[in-house]
């Protein structure tokens, strides 16, 4: 029996979750349960044993520190489990336990890298005190080192006093981040801001309908972990896609390694994001519902179902020419390029985390021709497919 336990408030547990049953489900002999909780709970000395003592014989945990509640003393509690322990959480760790996590100072490579491409000269980056500000402190250097590669100017930091949840009740408090408003209203125009998470995205985006500052036209907003209040607001939320399900996936493999007697790893295993997700709060192309937008939404969902370029131009009912040309101005590539990253995106996640034969995936991933599949891999990715699943399974 393996276990996960998951502070409610995690956004990302749902998507860790389905990483970790992927695993488990092609895994004969485990069997997985939940014991996350609702509530704060305290962890230290003094603090009943954890809910999973007898009941599981490894744990996947996904929360971090109270501030009162130091390192040694969360971990001596986790130790009285009984049972190995592999951790999701990056912003505190402790040598006796192993860490799978997403690679944040990746993140902030794609969300600088994609502000770039757009053509932004003006940069700020909106973090929380509730983050360790050494971590913190970690983010906006990543971040910065990507501007300064790239000949831009270091970005505005500001740190929000609390930690939003995207709720109503925040907005009081949002109202009281004067030095936020400072920022917006005095950082030169167009300002791209990027934020640790969607929530505090969401914070920044109803500061700017505060000051009456147009989003994204005078402020793009761009969060990460691609969370479901990502799609719930108005405008709704460009997101750094984190690769959560690959998170519990790797994790649930480390667990069962360790369960098994292996050693435990001395570094951490961190994970690359997904990419970027385009919505309306940096780009105004998708807010207008262009034709852009429409066509990536109808590649992503049907590229692996084996479609052409045909079927784009025939689903938006616009002349072939017209549609190359509004992705090149757009994307700088071709509708017909659009349909092959996404089929070698799906094929590249099919190969490093099923077993399936790779005459298989490339069905799965829209090639009708396996011999073109293969050629098509190796010129994309440097190596055959079964190459690519040996390095990415070891």
């Amino acid at each position: 029996m393996v276990g996960f336990c998951a502070a409610a408030w995690q956004a990302s547990a749902s998507r860790w979750v389905d990483g970790a049953l992927r695993y488990v489900t092609a895994t004969p002999g485990l069997a997985f349960r939940d014991f996350s909780f609702l509530e704060e709970m305290a962890m230290d000395e003094l603090a009943p044993a954890p809910s999973w003592t007898g009941k599981a014989d490894g744990m996947i945990l996904a929360f971090g520190l109270r501030e009162d509640e130091p390192a040694d003393a969360t971990m001596r509690w986790i130790e009285r489990g009984g049972v190995p322990a592999v951790s999701l959480v990056w912003d505190w760790r402790h040598p006796r336990l192993p860490v799978v996590a997403t690679d944040f100072a990746a993140v902030m490579t794609c969300a600088a890298e994609y502000f770039i491409r757009q053509g932004f000269d003006h940069f700020a980056f909106v973090g929380t005190v509730a983050v360790d500000p050494v971590v913190m402190a970690g983010h906006h250097r990543a971040f910065d080192r990507v501007l300064a590669a790239h000949h831009r100017r270091a970005a505005l930091a500001y740190d929000l006093s609390f930690r939003p949840n995207g709720v109503l009740e925040d907005l009081e408090r949002i109202r009281a981040e004067e030095g936020l408003a400072r920022l917006l209203r005095e950082a030169p125009k167009p300002l791209a801001v990027f934020t640790l998470n969607d929530c505090q995205a969401w914070v920044v985006c109803c500061m700017c309908e505060e000051l009456g500052l147009e989003v994204p036209d005078e402020v793009a907003v761009l969060g990460s972990g691609d969370w479901p209040i990502s799609r719930c607001q108005s405008p709704t939320l460009s997101s750094v896609r984190t690769a959560a399900e690959t998170v519990g996936f790797e994790a649930m493999k480390l667990l069962h390694r360790l369960m098994d007697g292996a050693a435990r790893p001395d570094q951490p295993l961190l994970i690359a994001p997904e990419g970027v997700v385009e919505r309306e709060s940096t780009c105004a192309e998708y807010r207008e519902g262009g034709d852009v937008r429409r066509a990536v939404e109808f590649i992503r969902r049907h590229a692996c179902e084996g479609i052409k370029v045909a079927d784009v131009v025939r689903h938006l009912r616009i002349a072939r020419r017209t549609l190359d040309q509004h992705f090149a101005d757009r994307l700088g590539h071709s509708p017909a390029e659009e349909i092959r990253r996404v089929r070698l995106d799906r094929a590249r996640k099919l190969l490093a985390e099923t077993g399936l034969s790779v005459g298989r995936v490339a069905e799965l991933a829209g090639f009708r021709d396996l011999a073109m599949f293969n050629a098509t891999f190796r010129q994309r990715t440097g190596l055959p497919p079964a190459e690519f699943r040996q390095r990415e399974q070891k």
